[in-house]
Protein backbone atom coordinates (compact mmCIF):
# COMPACT_ATOMS: atom_id res chain seq x y z
CA UNK A 1 0.00 0.00 0.00
CA UNK A 2 2.45 2.32 0.65
CA UNK A 3 4.89 1.54 -2.01
CA UNK A 4 2.18 2.05 -4.24
CA UNK A 5 1.95 5.42 -3.11
CA UNK A 6 5.77 6.19 -3.12
CA UNK A 7 6.07 5.26 -6.65
CA UNK A 8 3.43 7.53 -7.36
CA UNK A 9 4.77 10.17 -5.65
CA UNK A 10 7.97 9.59 -4.62
CA UNK A 11 8.11 11.00 -1.32
CA UNK A 12 10.28 9.92 1.37
CA UNK A 13 7.30 9.22 3.77
CA UNK A 14 5.88 6.39 2.34
CA UNK A 15 9.03 4.82 1.57
CA UNK A 16 9.84 4.92 5.08
CA UNK A 17 6.40 3.20 6.08
CA UNK A 18 6.79 0.93 3.07
CA UNK A 19 10.44 0.18 4.71
CA UNK A 20 9.21 -0.49 8.13
CA UNK A 21 6.12 -2.80 7.09
CA UNK A 22 8.63 -4.89 4.99
CA UNK A 23 10.76 -5.08 8.39
CA UNK A 24 7.46 -5.89 10.66
CA UNK A 25 7.06 -8.55 8.16
CA UNK A 26 10.38 -10.19 8.20
CA UNK A 27 10.11 -10.02 11.88
CA UNK A 28 6.69 -12.21 11.67
CA UNK A 29 7.71 -14.62 8.78
CA UNK A 30 11.39 -15.33 11.38
CA UNK A 31 8.80 -15.38 14.42
CA UNK A 32 6.70 -18.30 12.51
CA UNK A 33 9.64 -20.31 11.36
CA UNK A 34 11.73 -20.09 14.50
CA UNK A 35 10.21 -21.63 17.38
CA UNK A 36 11.57 -19.30 20.24
CA UNK A 37 11.69 -19.71 23.80
CA UNK A 38 11.36 -17.32 26.79
CA UNK A 39 15.38 -16.83 26.20
CA UNK A 40 15.26 -15.73 22.49
CA UNK A 41 12.02 -13.61 22.37
CA UNK A 42 13.47 -10.37 22.80
CA UNK A 43 15.35 -10.95 19.56
CA UNK A 44 12.37 -11.18 17.76
CA UNK A 45 11.23 -7.88 19.46
CA UNK A 46 14.74 -6.19 17.91
CA UNK A 47 12.70 -6.33 14.37
CA UNK A 48 9.29 -4.47 15.77
CA UNK A 49 11.92 -2.09 17.82
CA UNK A 50 13.44 -0.99 14.05
CA UNK A 51 10.49 -1.08 12.57
CA UNK A 52 8.90 1.13 14.85
CA UNK A 53 12.27 3.68 14.98
CA UNK A 54 11.71 4.13 11.46
CA UNK A 55 8.26 5.12 11.44
CA UNK A 56 9.43 7.67 14.32
CA UNK A 57 11.90 8.47 12.16
CA UNK A 58 9.54 9.18 8.98
CA UNK A 59 7.80 11.28 11.09
CA UNK A 60 9.80 13.47 12.23
CA UNK A 61 11.96 14.13 9.22
CA UNK A 62 8.62 14.68 7.41
CA UNK A 63 7.63 17.63 10.17
CA UNK A 64 10.84 19.12 10.28
CA UNK A 65 10.84 18.92 6.17
CA UNK A 66 7.54 20.99 5.89
CA UNK A 67 8.49 23.80 8.31
CA UNK A 68 11.49 24.75 5.70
Amino acid sequence: YFLKFWNRTRDAFFGYFAFAFFVLGIGRIIEAIVRTNEAEAPLVYLFRLLAFVIIIFAIMHKNLASKK
